[in-house]
């Protein structure tokens, strides 16, 4: 995820999508818990139901491998009550923003390995104190 402008309420868009999308993810499977900032999140909006009784006990068993999935990337912007976009689902405060002229495949996605690059080592060694 990438903020489409520098301003901190569309950083911090970014991130809350960064949350919804990957993290809600990568951190049950790999680090066995669901990140704090997101059952915040759930609670403010009117809980987490979609959690039950034994979820992290059965996703959370050790990797044997990891391979994530990268398709292009996202540029978002904090827009209330937000209209959403291709992948960004609509109402919860944010809009996808793409750039206008970026080379993009026939499914409509962006051209860009770039922010790949990072992701694959230097976010998984931040994020994680062992894979």
């Amino acid at each position: 995820m990438a903020a489409a402008d520098q301003a901190p309420r569309h950083e911090d868009a970014a991130r809350l999508l960064d949350l919804l999308i990957n993290r809600s993810a990568l951190d049950v499977l790999v680090d066995g818990r669901y990140p704090a900032e997101l059952l915040d999140w759930h609670a403010r909006i009117g809980g987490a139901g979609f959690i039950q009784d034994g979820d992290l006990a059965d996703v959370g068993e050790p990797l044997d491998y990891f391979d994530p999935n990268y398709y292009a990337p996202l540029h978002v912007l904090a827009d209330d009550p937000g209209v959403g976009g291709d992948i960004v689902p609509p109402g919860i405060g944010i809009r996808q923003a793409d750039p206008v002229d970026a080379p993009k495949t026939s499914f409509n996605w962006l051209i860009d390995p770039e922010p790949l690059l990072p992701l694959g080592v230097d976010r998984m060694a931040a994020d994680r104190s062992a894979v």
